[in-house]
């Protein structure tokens, strides 16, 4: 528990000092006649980290962690400047890091299939404004941005 709570400590100092005072009543138990009074501790702490707020960030840290081994380098959804995202913004950098090209290569292929020049001329208008707006709004990270340019 106390590792968790050094990693709640990053985001949420109020709930961290909350289980932090938790943690110090349980070390001074010392006999089994306090054993109802540890029991209602650890059930205390626990309904602290299974706050949505709490748990969501520990889970999305631990998902990074776990699926970061299979990978060599760092991508963007990885980094260490994420961690302080909440859930949805984890998703956001997830989608426009990875999904947002996949859904577009399938837009741009069906145009293509089309043969309508105005259709798709107008799409890629689109989507360089899109773009434009996106790296104003800062809503794309830098490694995407690279990997536009060199398209």
């Amino acid at each position: 528990m106390k590792q968790q709570n050094d990693k709640i400590k990053k985001f949420d100092e109020e709930k961290f000092n909350l289980i932090k005072e938790k943690l110090d009543s349980m070390s001074k138990i010392k006999s089994y006649d306090e054993f109802d009074s540890l029991e209602a501790l650890v059930d205390e702490t626990i309904d602290i980290f299974k706050i949505k707020s709490i748990n969501d960030r520990l889970t999305a840290n631990l998902y990074k962690y776990v699926v970061q081994d299979n990978y060599f380098g760092q991508v963007s959804f990885f980094n260490v400047a994420k961690a302080k995202l909440d859930l949805d913004g984890l998703k956001q950098v997830m989608f426009n890091d990875y999904l947002r090209q996949i859904i577009y290569f399938g837009e741009l292929e069906d145009l293509l299939e089309e043969n309508d020049y105005d259709k798709l001329k107008n799409y890629l208008n689109d989507r360089l404004n899109s773009i434009d707006k996106d790296i104003n709004e800062k809503k794309v990270s830098k490694s995407s941005i690279n990997t536009i340019e060199k398209l």
